[in-house]
């Protein structure tokens, strides 16, 4: 699988050959996909906001009650803005 991480990346494709070994993913309902673009967001503005590493920032993210519901393809829950998310997050954990 080849992807990019930001807006801003670029990747060359030199030769007709490695052009035809591309296969096109829509990830539009793709739920892990969308569930990682916001966790990658929310992880970066906790370690943003809170002063606190990547790692304190993971553990928290992923041993929350938002993450289990924003996880569970039933609720919704990873079609809303990250930032919507990021609120519940933080009310939860209290900070």
């Amino acid at each position: 699988m080849l992807s990019r991480e930001e807006p801003t990346h670029q990747i060359c494709f030199c030769t007709v050959d490695a052009l035809l070994m591309l296969e096109l993913k829509d990830n539009s309902n793709d739920i892990d996909y969308e569930v990682s673009e916001i966790g990658g967001k929310i992880m970066e503005q906790l370690v943003i906001d809170f002063d606190m590493d990547e790692e304190k920032a993971t553990d928290m993210f992923y041993t929350s009650t938002v993450f289990a519901h924003l996880s569970d393809e039933s609720t919704g829950l990873y079609q809303k803005p990250w930032q919507e998310i990021y609120e519940m997050l933080k009310s939860e954990l209290k900070i």
